[in-house]
C-alpha cells in the first residue's frame, strides 16, 4: 500500500530541528517536539490509518502498530507485515506467504512510519495555524508544505499534544485528490526491543515466496 510508504516517512527523524520555518511560533513548537523525541531509545505505537478519496467520495480505514529503534522500524498490521533493517526492507503478505524484499535509502524516501513523529525535519516550511481542544486534549494545529514541489503530496498537517509535546496525529493532502490521516492511539517509549526484531526470518513463516527486487 502506497500509502503505508508514506507513512514510514513521517515516523526515524527523529534529529533536532532543522527545518525551514516560516512561522517562528510553529519553529518553537517543532523544537520542543524535536528535544522530546530526542530523549527516547525506542518507540512503540499503535495508530490508525484513514483514507479519503475526494472524487469519489469513499473511504478506507485500517489500524496498526509500528516499533521505531533508531532509523529502523516494523509495522504490523492484518494485511502486512513491513521490516526495516535500515538498508533493507522486507513486506510480507500473509494472504499470499509472500515477502517482496526492496532496497531501502532512508534519505531517498519520499516519507518513512518513522517520519510521523518528525516529519517536519525533511524539508518543509511551517505554519502555525491554531490552538485547539482535541478529545480533551490542547493541541498546537500547523501546516507543513513541501519545498520540493514534485512531492505526490502539497500540505501535510499535524497536531501536536501541548503537554506531552508528541504528534497525535498527521493529515497528507495528496495531488491525486485523496486525504490520508494518521492518528496515534496509543504510545510508548523506551521499551527493550532487540534489533533483530527489525530484520524478517523466513524461518517464521513456513513455505514463504521470496520476491527480489532488489
Amino acid at each position: 500500500m502506497k500509502n503505508i510508504g508514506i507513512f514510514l516517512a513521517i515516523l526515524v527523524l527523529i534529529s533536532p530541528f532543522n527545518g525551514r520555518a516560516e512561522d517562528e511560533k510553529a519553529s518553537k513548537v517543532l523544537r520542543k517536539v524535536s528535544s522530546t523525541y530526542n530523549q527516547y531509545k525506542s518507540i512503540r505505537a499503535n495508530f490508525q490509518i484513514s483514507i479519503y478519496n475526494r472524487q469519489t467520495k469513499s473511504s478506507f480505514k485500517q489500524s496498526g502498530e509500528v516499533y521505531i529503534k533508531d532509523k529502523m522500524f516494523r509495522i504490523n498490521m492484518s494485511e502486512q507485515e513491513i521490516y526495516c533493517d535500515k538498508n533493507t526492507m522486507y513486506t510480507f503478505l500473509p494472504d499470499q506467504n509472500e515477502v517482496q524484499i526492496t532496497n531501502f535509502d532512508f534519505k531517498d524516501s519520499e516519507l518513512s512510519p518513522s517520519e510521523l513523529f518528525t516529519i517536519y525535519n525533511k524539508g518543509f516550511l511551517n505554519k502555525y495555524i491554531s490552538e485547539t481542544t482535541d478529545q480533551g486534549r490542547r493541541v498546537h494545529n500547523i501546516e507543513l508544505t513541501p519545498i520540493n514541489k514534485t512531492k505526490s503530496y502539497f500540505k501535510v498537517k499535524i497536531k501536536i499534544d501541548k503537554i506531552s509535546n508528541r504528534v497525535s496525529e498527521a493529515k497528507v493532502f495528496n495531488k491525486n485528490g485523496t486525504i490520508t490521516s494518521y492518528k496515534i492511539t496509543q504510545f510508548k517509549a523506551n521499551l527493550p526491543v532487540k534489533d533483530a526484531y527489525f530484520k524478517f526470518d523466513k524461518r517464521t513463516k513456513p513455505g514463504v515466496v521470496e520476491v527480489d527486487l532488489r
